[in-house]
């Protein structure tokens, strides 16, 4: 059986070696440092398609598309993973500081697809290492709630892991600004390069959160004497007063557990 690589791809050149290594001794996650040292491995031993399989991962960083950054699960710069995820929200964060919102709210929210509320739970860190207060879903939750909840609080930004309508072994962060908005030129080009300029990602970790940095999980709590509705119950009910749809568009998910939006 002939391989489907060509002789270039089957060429491992010390610059890819190196450039994997690096990534590998940065990434945040034993399992993906694992992942991207087997494929590693593989391409130096000759293994068929390995080099092709190792050059897709370390070709140029995910770039934002339709209002966020989407992907293949998978380890490397040009796959969804917590090294990406982790200096995505980093760069987030210098990005929102650079305009003057240190301190102010932002929304965290994630769907059911693999690894989603590991990324959002990074994500959160991050923000609230950086000073700001968030407040993260306790589950998973469809997209426009997290875009309504920055409506809803006045948030400076909402941040949610989902991919929407890709395949089920992708995954993604989408990005809201003020009221709600999706990310759009130019702005999405400004947080890519805040995102290039940040740290490795090891480097990026949270530190250990002191109890009032913590980031918020929206159950019950309690104002002004009197019980309030759980944050989502109350997003979802502001969601379907607006919208006539609101019941079908908090509903629907695809095969993968990502919303439509």
């Amino acid at each position: 059986m002939t391989s489907s690589a060509t002789g270039s791809d089957r060429t491992l050149t010390p610059a890819l070696r190196d450039a994997t290594i690096r990534w590998i001794a940065d990434d945040p996650s034993p399992d993906d440092r694992a992942e991207l040292q087997r494929v590693l491995a593989n391409a130096m031993a000759g293994v068929p398609d390995a080099v092709a399989d190792l050059k897709d991962r370390m070709r140029a960083p995910l770039t934002f598309g339709t209002a966020g950054l989407r992907g293949p699960l998978r380890a490397g710069p040009a796959g969804m993973n917590l090294a990406v995820v982790r200096r995505a929200a980093a760069g987030i964060a210098d990005h929102l500081i650079a305009g003057g919102s240190r301190g102010r709210q932002v929304v965290v929210g994630f769907d059911a697809r693999h690894r989603s509320a590991e990324f959002a739970a990074d994500v959160a860190g991050v923000l609230a290492a950086a000073g700001f207060s968030v407040l993260l879903a306790p589950g998973p939750l469809p997209t426009p709630i997290t875009a309504f909840a920055v409506r809803h609080l006045g948030a400076v930004a909402g941040l949610q892991v989902t991919a929407s309508h890709n395949p089920p072994q992708d995954n993604g962060l989408k990005v809201y600004l003020d009221q709600g908005a999706q990310l759009v030129g130019p702005e999405d080009v400004r947080i890519e390069r805040a995102i290039a300029a940040t740290r490795p990602a090891r480097r990026d970790r949270a530190p250990q959160l002191r109890h009032r940095e913590r980031p918020q999980h929206p159950r019950g709590e309690e104002a002004r004497g009197r019980r309030r509705r759980p944050a989502p119950d109350r997003y979802a009910g502001g969601i379907r007063a607006a919208h006539p749809d609101g019941d079908r568009a908090l509903d629907e998910s695809d095969p993968g557990g990502g919303d439509k939006t």
